[in-house]
């Protein structure tokens, strides 16, 4: 679909006089100005970032190395070159850009932008440069296919190793469905159904599937074991903010202002099995920041308090690096509550009344999301299903 609504053209025109230079009918952009005017572009169609002056530099450094074939920069080629100069040298004026090649140029983005996302199945850069590592780790002979000779580590490593016919079959329709959802997104495969082989952008698909089927499977998981601790929605909403900031920022002080820098949207390769790969991490909360969310509230953790929470910590629901699941959480909260553990309810009341109204902005969020925790801790009835 083109860009020449009358509201989408009058935003372009806009952006497009604030920055051009020239007599009305003559005006054009040049140098610096294309940069800057493709970066309001972007700041307009993506109202929700908060735009800081090292984002729009990032956003320029984006918008000067564009492709014009989404993830050329992995798979090499020809169309590598930065979508800016390309459409300058299709209007005959390397040097300038007038209102129409600018709005070609918007939409040349716009659509690039979606091809990309198809071909990357959704995944940021950084996770299908994962994706490309690993396809590199079992392509043993740099021809661009794990054969079937060089499959079957990549199997294995991804919890996907077929030792029946009936997994073979289940494998096979895997792969065909990977293969069809890469030519949807216009990929020129390398490699042939029915060979037993698999290229890059084949895998890219599969890391999706497997990813789809391990969120829908915990989902599934997550409803079943909720109702059996007679959780409440908001509770578990609750409880699920505590998890997720303490899985990021189990320690919050000055060396973690990186947040968000673990995103859950990245990939484990060991999709089916649970296990984090690369530089992903599976959020999951270790023993220690366990504990520490534990003193956050006061409570003391003794000699005969530890014994038994290493008990019950090696009793829950862990993922294959051996850190507590938000199921594993949601069943040691509705044991500690019950169970009255060394006093949480009564520490839980006395931290909500010392929760400072100032203090760094870490600090504020941290204990801003603890509220909720401390709240349930005393409110929650002491008797439940254990």
């Amino acid at each position: 679909m083109r860009l020449h609504r009358d509201g989408e053209c009058q935003r372009l025109r806009l952006i497009f006089d604030r920055f051009a230079k020239g007599q009305e009918g003559q005006a054009y952009l040049s140098g610096e100005d294309v940069q800057l005017a493709l970066t309001a572009h972007l700041q307009a169609e993506h109202r929700n970032i908060q735009w800081s002056a090292a984002t729009k530099a990032r956003a320029q450094d984006m918008v000067g190395n564009l492709k014009l074939e989404p993830g050329s920069e992995l798979a090499g080629g020809d169309s590598s070159a930065p979508l800016v100069q390309v459409i300058l040298s299709r209007e005959g004026t390397p040097s300038c850009l007038n209102f129409e090649a600018f709005v070609a140029l918007a939409e040349s983005h716009r659509s690039a932008t979606v091809v990309r996302q198809r071909r990357f199945a959704g995944f940021p850069k950084e996770t299908v440069m994962q994706v490309k590592e690993l396809f590199k780790k079992w392509d043993a002979d740099s021809s661009g296919v794990i054969d079937p000779h060089e499959i079957e580590g990549l199997l294995k490593e991804l919890g996907m190793e077929c030792r029946t016919v009936e997994e073979q079959r289940s494998l096979i329709a895997v792969l065909d469905q990977a293969r069809a959802a890469a030519i949807d997104a216009g990929v020129e495969l390398q490699c042939r159904p029915g060979e037993g082989s698999v290229c890059f952008w084949v895998l890219v698909q599969l890391m999706r599937i497997l990813r789809n089927e391990k969120l829908q499977g915990a989902e599934v998981r997550e409803v079943q074991v909720i109702k059996e601790l007679s959780f409440s929605k908001a509770e578990v909403e609750d409880f699920r903010e505590v998890f997720v900031r303490w899985t990021r920022h189990g320690r919050v002080g000055s060396e973690d202002l990186a947040e968000g820098s673990m995103s859950p949207g990245g990939i484990s390769f060991a999709a089916r099995a649970g296990a984090a790969g690369g530089g992903a991490i599976e959020e999951g909360l270790s023993r220690g920041t366990f504990y520490k969310l534990l003193l956050s509230l006061g409570i003391p953790l003794g000699m005969k308090e530890r014994e038994e929470l290493e008990v019950r910590f090696a009793l829950a629901d862990l993922n294959n690096e051996g850190r507590l699941s938000f199921i594993g959480f949601l069943g040691l909260m509705r044991w500690l509550l019950d169970s009255d553990f060394a006093g949480i309810n009564a520490a839980a009341e006395e931290t909500v009344a010392t929760i400072p109204s100032e203090g760094n902005f870490f600090q504020r969020r941290r204990h801003q999301s603890m509220l909720a925790f401390h709240q349930l801790a005393a409110e929650m009835p002491m008797e439940g299903p254990h």
